[in-house]
């Protein structure tokens, strides 16, 4: 039979992919004071990665843009294809914080140092309170 050679694929990834697959961190925070999220930073590619920041910010909703403030970052280590690290960054909400619900958004290749298979799956948002400092 010679009708079954080829077969098609609709994706084909190269390189590395950094997603941001988990964050967890509280549910509330008065202005001010500190916390502490923590996040899985995964590459899903099919290369290593180099050693890469995940940033944090503070944002009204729950898609990263420029309006949003930076609050911070850790460091990842070099990931190799499928590996994740699991880590956590001590971040201050600035005492001008209007209370309100917010997010923490998180995003692996924080400074867009790593060219990646895709670039648009980076980040991951988690609800939070803010009180208003007293």
């Amino acid at each position: 039979l010679e009708n079954n050679n080829t077969r098609a694929s609709s994706t084909v990834r190269i390189g590395p992919d950094l997603t941001v697959t988990a964050l967890t961190g509280p549910s509330s925070a008065v202005a001010g004071t500190s916390i502490s999220p923590s996040d899985t930073t995964k590459n899903q590619g099919v290369d290593t990665t180099p050693a890469s920041v995940t940033n944090f910010y503070l944002s009204s909703n729950s898609t990263l843009d420029a309006a949003d403030l930076f609050l911070g970052s850790r460091n990842v280590s070099s990931l190799g294809a499928g590996l994740s690290e699991v880590g956590s960054a001590m971040l201050l909400i600035p005492v001008t914080t209007p209370a309100g619900s917010y997010f923490i958004i998180a995003k692996g290749d924080g400074s867009n140092a790593i060219a990646e298979a895709q670039e648009t799956n980076n980040t991951r948002a988690k609800s939070i309170s803010i009180t208003a400092a007293p």
